[in-house]
């Protein structure tokens, strides 16, 4: 979550600006498949030039029509899925943009500037998965995990109203209706999940504060806090783990302990110079 912080974020006016592209694929994975398929095909053709059978021959061409067959529908089912992928986040840009120029709807303007700059940024610009996919700690006002980027669509199609839908049907021909009404059940699940959940934070908090005579406020408050230290504590926790690792896979690569640096085993648990663990 913390690139999140370090990009520049779009404004307002900038996402009204936006316009839409064309729905393409990621070419990674198409340049991938495409040297895959180069190279079974060498191959089979250098076995064809060993051979003088013609049952071979055959068999060998039918083989090399297959891979090549493979791998053209490989590339064809991940444009069709970037494309499809592509097409259903213009949309939600689209609907975004409705929302902001829906005057009756001012409050909540900032977050949907502030989803839709993801949108544009990680999704539509970026294809960024990593960031997409990256999962949210449970915290005492979410009951479940949610994806970093599928909370930001889960705001906003929660955020329009029907006249938005609508208006955003008209300007984008390849508005993905069905799957918005999918996300919009979700979105009523997840804030319905959210206000039972404050709701239960804040009777519990009442009963413990007639019980010891402190404000609901401050027993919320508290919870708050030590939730952020745990939080905090598991984080440096695994920065330590990754550290260590990095280290012991600097160790094993090296042959040389990593405080006194003087050649050792490769897999010594404990340096027989300075005796440091490793």
């Amino acid at each position: 979550m913390g690139n999140k912080s370090a990009i520049m974020l779009m404004k307002r006016d900038e996402i009204l600006k936006y316009k839409v592209k064309t729905p393409c694929y990621e070419c990674n994975g198409t340049v991938t498949v495409a040297l895959f398929s180069i190279f079974l095909i060498l191959g089979c053709y250098s076995l064809i030039e060993d051979t003088r059978s013609v049952v071979e021959y055959v068999l060998l061409g039918l083989l090399m029509l297959a891979i090549l067959g493979i791998c053209i529908f490989g590339v064809y089912k991940l444009v069709v899925k970037a494309k499809k992928e592509r097409q259903f986040f213009n949309s939600i840009v689209i609907l975004s943009q409705e929302i902001l120029r829906d005057s009756e709807q001012k409050k909540s303007h900032d977050y949907i500037t502030l989803s839709a700059s993801f949108i544009i940024e990680y999704r539509l610009e970026k294809y960024d998965r990593d960031w997409w996919e990256e999962k949210e700690y449970e915290s005492i006002s979410a009951p479940y995990r949610t994806s970093s980027g599928d909370r930001d669509v889960i705001c906003i199609v929660n955020l329009a109203n029907d006249e938005n839908f609508r208006v955003a049907k008209q300007n984008y021909s390849e508005f993905t209706w069905d799957r918005l009404k999918e996300e919009r059940k979700k979105a009523k699940t997840y804030f319905s999940s959210i206000k039972k959940n404050n709701e239960k934070r804040w009777a519990s908090a009442e009963r413990e504060g007639k019980r010891s005579g402190v404000k609901a406020y401050d027993i919320i408050d508290e919870l708050d806090d030590n939730w952020d230290k745990r939080q905090k504590k598991e984080k440096e926790k695994r920065k330590i783990a990754d550290e260590r690792a990095e280290l012991a896979a600097i160790q094993i690569a090296s042959g040389r302990c990593r405080f006194c640096q003087k050649k050792i085993p490769r897999l010594a648990r404990k340096c027989p110079y300075c005796t440091a663990d490793l």
